[in-house]
């Protein structure tokens, strides 16, 4: 059995496209609920400023788990929702294979300087899911750790049309 070693190397698998890379957390008020994700998990929150929206990144111990904000005025019946990122090597032909698939694209590509771009569909069944392309920001850090990501599961109000679309889509 593996010992469980902070400090021990690890070898990691290549993290392929169509895999969860990133997840972000929306809900009206961030303030509200920034203390009990601190209290539960010890995360800590860093505002990147009005450049970026007021989003903030989450941090456990240094490692990056997710990212958080308060909701744009725009928005003002929508619920508290975690959005799962998953990675794509080419998010302008993720989005078109998505429309494609009879999927709709909800926020086109948009550039995240210095980190990535980032876009949001929905899927045939109708949820949404974000994509990521990495311009040298990779996503979170999957390393098993206490308050990290470690489960992801679609709950699908048409699982037929949404597997075959995780299937033509993803691979």
């Amino acid at each position: 059995m593996a010992e469980n070693n902070p400090d021990s190397q690890t070898t990691s698998t290549p993290i392929t496209a169509g895999s969860p890379v990133w997840v972000d957390l929306g809900v009206p008020d961030l303030r509200a609920v920034q203390g009990f994700y601190e209290t539960l998990f010890g995360w800590e929150f860093e505002n990147m400023g009005p450049d970026y929206g007021n989003y903030h990144m989450i941090t456990n111990g240094g490692a990056h788990v997710g990212g958080a904000m308060s909701m744009q005025d725009d928005y003002p019946d929508q619920g508290s929702a975690w959005t799962i990122y998953l990675k794509s090597d080419d998010i302008e032909k993720t989005l078109t294979d998505t429309a494609a698939a009879g999927g709709n694209v909800v926020v086109p590509a948009m550039p995240m300087p210095g980190l990535g771009s980032m876009g949001i569909v929905t899927t045939p069944g109708g949820e949404s899911v974000g994509l990521w392309q990495s311009d040298g920001f990779e996503g979170f850090v999957l390393d098993g750790a206490a308050g990290a990501p470690v489960w992801f599961e679609v709950m699908s109000f048409d699982f037929a049309a949404d597997a075959e679309y995780y299937r033509s889509v993803w691979g």
